[in-house]
């Protein structure tokens, strides 16, 4: 079991598909520059990789030219002390990070620098505030979207509209969306 696949694919510029999904990273902590500059790559499934001992991802899917998505869902970061340039100036359209967890990652630096105002990352809510508290990482320029935060509720209830009655004019009711809230728990006074 390898420990470091640190530029295993770095300038492959002809590879456009590859199989890897045999690899065992259980043992795995550096990814950096791993498939930069791949700009030929157009499919990749990490989906079965064991990264729980992952700490640094510098570069890692950076310079991705031919590359529009990529399912890094099953990634587990909790470990991960960089991820600078991660994605930097790849064609990525969308990328699915939503199992990331950064709280251990002191370098964000460039993550999104160079990548198009139409790449949108999925996120949780923890995550993304990590990453957008480090100005540096250029998370300000792409879509994000966030997967744990719940949807506003909202309820169509009809709201009878009270207006002056003019000559044939009758009350009229309007259906309006409010937004729904949780009902107040009454304190209990003993």
């Amino acid at each position: 079991n390898v420990g470091s696949m640190m530029a295993m694919f770095y300038d492959c510029i002809e590879l456009k598909s590859i199989d890897i999904s045999n690899f065992h990273t259980e043992n795995v902590y550096d990814m950096s520059f791993m498939f930069a500059e791949c700009s030929s790559l157009e499919s990749l499934d990490l989906s079965g990789w064991d990264t729980s001992k992952l700490e640094r991802m510098d570069y890692a899917f950076s310079y991705l030219n031919s590359l529009r998505s990529l399912n890094l869902s099953s990634f587990k970061t909790t470990n991960v002390k960089s991820v600078a340039n991660l994605f930097a100036n790849s064609s990525l359209i969308s990328a699915d990070c939503s199992s990331f967890a950064l709280s251990q990652c002191k370098n964000f630096k460039d993550m999104f620098t160079g990548c198009s105002s139409s790449f949108t990352i999925y996120l949780k809510t923890n995550t993304y505030d990590q990453i957008k508290s480090h100005s540096e990482s250029g998370i300000g320029n792409i879509k994000v979207s966030i997967v744990d935060r719940p949807q506003s509720i909202k309820m169509e209830i009809e709201i009878e509209t009270k207006s002056e009655k003019k000559p044939n004019q009758k009350n009229e009711t309007q259906k309006k969306n409010l937004p729904v809230s949780e009902p107040k728990k009454p304190k209990q006074i003993f």
